[in-house]
């Protein structure tokens, strides 16, 4: 079974050999599709996306974060329409974008505001049960 979590931008207070550390002791596979790697070298180790397997079909698997990403609200959307084209081109049947809830760092914004804007993505899984 493999197990897939959002990246913790709570790791990116950490100094980048201790990033890069948690990084490669994680128990999960970390996915971030936003931020920007250049700004830090220990995020290199994040994948941006992911193919899994599941019953023959292949899955895409994005992550978005919005604490520590210091992009708009429409890059953010143009890195989820960006990443789930790539991964449907690469073959992917389904997309899911692993989101964090955009209302710590947008208090006017919902989950909800995504899903209805965000095109090519099949399954949104969340950090909590409330879409608004």
């Amino acid at each position: 079974i493999t197990r897939l979590i959002n990246f913790d931008p709570g790791l990116l207070k950490l100094s980048d050999d201790e990033l890069q550390q948690k990084i490669a002791d994680a128990p999960q596979l970390l996915i971030n599709s936003n931020f920007e790697k250049g700004s830090r070298g220990a995020l290199a180790a994040l994948k941006e996306k992911v193919i899994v397997k599941v019953s023959g079909s292949q899955i895409g698997v994005l992550g978005i974060a919005f604490t520590g990403s210091n992009q708009s609200i429409g890059q953010i959307l143009n890195v989820i329409q960006s990443k789930s084209r790539e991964l449907k081109k690469e073959g992917c049947e389904q997309v899911i974008c692993l989101l964090e809830n955009p209302g710590d760092v947008f208090p006017y914004l919902s989950y909800r505001d995504f899903v209805e804007n965000s095109q090519g993505v099949d399954w949104f899984f969340t950090d909590s049960d409330v879409l608004d």
